[in-house]
């Protein structure tokens, strides 16, 4: 489906994006890395939205209710997720971060430039996703031994369990704290962040992925450091943040002043 462009931010209703709770240090709720990709991408574009929280075990029902549509399939059954957009403007709902970003990109093109400048460079760049995924998979239940630690309280055991019954495997054999398998996940963590700054290197080291101009591969890029910034411990973002010359805390700091404005 087409859409025409329509409102500019001055005149349109709030874009309303569904995203998930936390009890993260600043009190603002955000943690999720796949919100913050299309919030990053709506923030560049300056459009004005709010946020609607949705705890983990109601994401289902509340999505079905809204008529968002599944994002995926488990065991032969609908998977609904967050983040959802619902643009009141339109009546359109958008699940899935990346449709998300090509929706706003598309149906408000105002300022400043495109997330996305060509059909041909977003094929790239959700190639480009996809391989971020892949190359930092290996940390991956490091982040979400960690991520269960900023959820709010009513949906921590939920969470646990639903992990649990996932993994076939306890909680605290996921990513033990000071064991070597924790080691192992850094480790991951280390030689895919080295990957990508190879990438960045290859571009000739230019501020962002693409060098010179901001593109919604360098939202993806900034969505998961601001997802470590949040969840690690205070000591291991430090770490982290500094891997590559301190890379990661430079690009987290240049894509949350490009992408201006209130969470």
């Amino acid at each position: 489906m087409k859409y025409a462009p329509l409102l500019s931010p001055t005149t349109m209703q709030p874009l309303v994006l569904y995203d998930i709770p936390g009890e993260v240090p600043d009190k603002s709720g955000y943690w999720s890395p796949n919100a913050a990709k299309c919030r990053y991408a709506i923030r560049y574009k300056r459009l004005p939205y709010e946020t609607r929280w949705v705890a983990f075990p109601d994401i289902e029902s509340t999505m079905r209710a809204l008529g968002a549509s599944p994002t995926g399939k488990r065991n032969g059954k609908d998977v609904y997720t967050v983040p959802v957009l619902q643009d009141p403007n339109t009546g359109v709902i958008v699940s899935d971060s990346f449709a998300i970003a090509e929706y706003v990109d598309r149906v408000y093109p105002t300022i400043p430039d495109s997330v996305f400048e060509s059909e041909g460079e977003k094929a790239l760049i959700k190639a480009f996703d996809d391989a971020l995924g892949m190359a930092t998979r290996g940390a991956l239940r490091w982040m979400m031994v960690c991520a269960k630690e900023v959820m709010v309280e009513e949906v921590k055991e939920w969470f646990v369990t639903m992990h649990e019954e996932r993994l076939g495997m306890k909680w605290e054999e996921i990513s033990p704290a000071g064991s070597e398998l924790r080691r192992e996940q850094k480790d991951a963590l280390k030689a895919a962040l080295d990957v990508v700054d190879g990438w960045y290197r290859r571009s000739g080291n230019g501020k962002w992925v693409q060098g010179d101009r901001f593109s919604y591969a360098d939202c993806l890029v900034g969505a998961y450091m601001f997802w470590y910034s949040r969840v690690l411990a205070k000591e291991d973002w430090e770490e982290v943040s500094e891997w590559n010359r301190g890379r990661w805390a430079k690009v987290l700091k240049d894509v949350e002043e490009v992408c201006d404005g209130s969470y």
